[in-house]
C-alpha cells in the first residue's frame, strides 16, 4: 500500500454538490463513472448534482435525501483548529485518503469482533519523521467520522506528533476532546510515564469514558525501547499496523517486533510501505 508522504496543502471548499456526490459514493449509491456522467450533465444542462442524477436515473429521490441526511460536515479551508496536513478534516475527495480508508475498514472489522469495552489499535512506525503523525491523524479523523468514538494516543512526545496537528492538543498526561471533529479525543502520554509504568496502553487509557469506543495509539520504533517492551505496552490491543520506509527499514528490526507481538497475542493487521 502506497501513500503520499508529504503534507497536503490547503484544500478546496466542499460545496453542496461535491458533498452530496461523496456521500452517495460512500453509501454505495453511485460509482466513480456514474459521478463523472452526472457532472457532465451538470455542465451541459446547468443542473445541480441531485437534478442531474435524477435525470440520468442513477439515483432516486430517497437515496439522495438519505445521503443529504448523513452528510459529513467538512472544515472550511484555512480553519486553523486543524492542520492542513489532516486532509480528512477538509475533504473526502483526495487519493491519499483511499489507502487510509482501507486501513480503517480492516481495523473496524476487527473491532466488530472484539468483546472488550474498548477496542485498541496501534501503528508502529519504523524510520519515519512526520509521516506517522499525518497518517495517524487522518486515520483517527476517519475513524471518528465512521461513528466510532475515537481516542488518539501519542506515545512519543519528543517526536513529530499527530496531536500537535490539532489546536486542542492537551498537555502530557491529559485527555481532551477535539471541538472541530465530533467523536475524537486526544491523549498525550510522556515517555517518562511509559518507562515507569508497567500497565498496557489500554489500561493507561481506562479513564476514557467511551464504551464501544476505539483507541488508536501511535508510536515510533525506538532502539532504546526493546521489541518486547513495545509489545508489552500493546498487549491488550486488537491489532497493530506497521509503517515501514522502503529501502531503509531493516528486516531484522521488523522481524523482532513481529515476533514480540506474536508472543503477546497481538494481531498484525498489515504493513504500509512508504
Amino acid at each position: 500500500m502506497r501513500f503520499r508522504s508529504k503534507r497536503a496543502g490547503g484544500q478546496q471548499p466542499q460545496d453542496a454538490d461535491t458533498q452530496l456526490a461523496a456521500q452517495l459514493v460512500r453509501l454505495g449509491g453511485l460509482d466513480a463513472r456514474q459521478v463523472e456522467s452526472v457532472r457532465d450533465l451538470m455542465a451541459t444542462d446547468q443542473l445541480d448534482f441531485a437534478a442531474a442524477a435524477l435525470r440520468l436515473g442513477v439515483a432516486d429521490r430517497p437515496a439522495i435525501e438519505a445521503a443529504r441526511a448523513s452528510g459529513e460536515q467538512y472544515l472550511a479551508p484555512g480553519d486553523d483548529r486543524v492542520d492542513a496536513a489532516l486532509i480528512a478534516a477538509f475533504t473526502a475527495n483526495d487519493s491519499y485518503l483511499d489507502g487510509i480508508r482501507v486501513i480503517r475498514a480492516r481495523l473496524l472489522q476487527r473491532a466488530a469482533t472484539a468483546s472488550d469495552r474498548i477496542a485498541g489499535f496501534a501503528i508502529i512506525a519504523f524510520d519515519m519523521d512526520d509521516d506517522l503523525a499525518v497518517l495517524g491523524g487522518n486515520l483517527a479523523i476517519l475513524m471518528a467520522r465512521s461513528g466510532s468514538n475515537t481516542l488518539l494516543i501519542d506515545l512519543d512526545g519528543d517526536r513529530a506528533s499527530a496531536i500537535d496537528l490539532f489546536a486542542d492538543a492537551p498537555a502530557a498526561g491529559h485527555c481532551g476532546s477535539v471541538e472541530a471533529i465530533p467523536g475524537l479525543s486526544l491523549l498525550r502520554l510522556s515517555a517518562d510515564r511509559l518507562r515507569d509504568d508497567t500497565r498496557s496502553i489500554v489500561e493507561l487509557s481506562s479513564d476514557w469514558p467511551a464504551d464501544g469506543g476505539r483507541l488508536l495509539a501511535l508510536l515510533h520504533h525506538d532502539a532504546d525501547r526493546s521489541a518486547i517492551a513495545t509489545a508489552s505496552l500493546l498487549r491488550d490491543m486488537q491489532g497493530v499496523v506497521l509503517l515501514l520506509r522502503r529501502d531503509v527499514t531493516e528486516y531484522a528490526a521488523v522481524r523482532a517486533q513481529i515476533d514480540a507481538l506474536d508472543a503477546s497475542g497481538v494481531t498484525i493487521e498489515g504493513c504500509v510501505i512508504l
